[in-house]
């Protein structure tokens, strides 16, 4: 085999990679869901009943690896459609069509979905309403829907730009200066400037998109080749380390885990892509192949079942771990038939991209 042939395949298994990476970061945003009621902040209307530590820190390790992986895989795959495949100079028709993908079904399930519970639940004002869903200021889970359009307006204006003038930034130019930039945003969040439309969430995970586009852009042998074992070590480290600084919290230290969590994050997104490298792709059994097509689906509806679920078991007698497994697989199949249901209407089907 050439050398050519040989960095073609490798390229076509990245993108093999990059598509079992989304699905299984679709799980593990549900995993992380079923298990946030254990958190040390919480999470949902009530505290949980009986402790869990195992819970607890696993929702706060990956808090801290899925969506940047989504995020990610997105703007590996934004690089590959519309970059290298289709040579786009006006991106205005990708904005329209991530505005038909991301925008559309976040009014429409927030208004039939997220709102009915959150009344039920929360008992919200009309203002938490506004606030929450109209503002975007913490629209449950569809705040990655409102951040991840962001990422894709801030990106393709900076880069329109950037053309225009004819400046290349680079990987590490570009990594440093949203690394930065996201620091900035980080900080804003923390003296809580209001987030309103989740902007300051997309100028964060903006590192993440760029990192993605420019490890299809450029190739990383590194990445490629890093060990999983090493992948592991590193992580967890920092993961120790990011835990120990907010368990001590003094003075100006407070501010170290905004530094941090960068790098963390980042090893995060190294480790389940190397991860997502190790799975069989061409061998993908039925059941995966259903997650994979409702995968959207399952991201809208799952965490309002988990709520019903939560309110319903949360008692002293009833396993923690029962709790989780039964939330998990009732919200997977729950969802999983809300989206299959809504398959067989073609307007609503068109109307949230199922």
């Amino acid at each position: 085999m050439s050398g050519g042939e040989k960095v073609h395949l490798r390229r076509d298994n990245e993108i093999q990679a990059i598509s079992m990476m989304k699905t299984v970061m679709m799980l593990l945003v549900v995993v992380y869901h079923c298990a946030a009621l254990w958190m040390p902040a919480g999470w949902f209307n009530q505290a949980p009943k009986t402790d869990s530590c195992v819970l607890g820190l696993l929702a706060e390790w990956l808090n801290y690896i899925h969506i940047y992986a989504f995020t990610f895989a997105s703007g590996y795959l934004f690089y590959y459609s519309y970059v290298e495949k289709r040579c786009l100079k006006d991106y205005l028709p990708v904005l329209r069509k991530r505005f038909r993908r991301l925008i559309v079904p976040y009014i429409i399930v927030s208004v039939a979905w997220l709102i009915p519970f959150e009344i039920v639940y929360f008992h919200p004002t009309i203002k938490d309403i506004v606030l929450r869903f109209v503002l975007g200021i913490a629209p449950r889970q569809l705040w990655f829907l409102l951040m991840l359009f962001n990422v894709n307006l801030l990106f393709v204006a900076a880069k329109t730009i950037l053309d225009k003038a004819k400046i290349e930034l680079g990987f590490f130019n570009g990594m440093v200066l949203l690394y930065l930039f996201g620091i900035i945003a980080s900080v804003l969040v923390r003296i809580e400037i209001p987030n309103l439309f989740q902007i300051l969430t997309a100028v964060r995970y903006l590192l993440y998109f760029y990192f993605g586009y420019c490890f299809r852009k450029y190739g990383s042998d590194l990445l490629n080749k890093m060990s999983v074992c090493m992948a592991v070590v590193i992580n967890i480290g920092l993961f120790y380390c990011i835990r120990l600084i907010n368990n001590n919290q003094v003075g100006i230290w407070r501010y170290a885990t905004i530094i941090l969590t960068p790098i963390l994050c980042l090893s995060g997104v190294i480790l389940s892509y190397r991860i997502s490298c190790l799975i069989n792709c061409d061998c993908k059994p039925t059941l995966w192949k259903l997650l994979e097509r409702n995968a959207f689906g399952i991201y809208l509806f799952h965490q309002q079942i988990i709520w019903i679920v939560v309110d319903s078991l949360n008692r002293n007698a009833i396993s923690t771990f029962l709790i989780f497994l039964i939330a998990f697989f009732a919200s997977m199949l729950c969802s999983i038939g809300i989206t299959e249901f809504l398959k067989k209407v073609k307007p609503i089907k068109k109307a949230l991209q199922l």
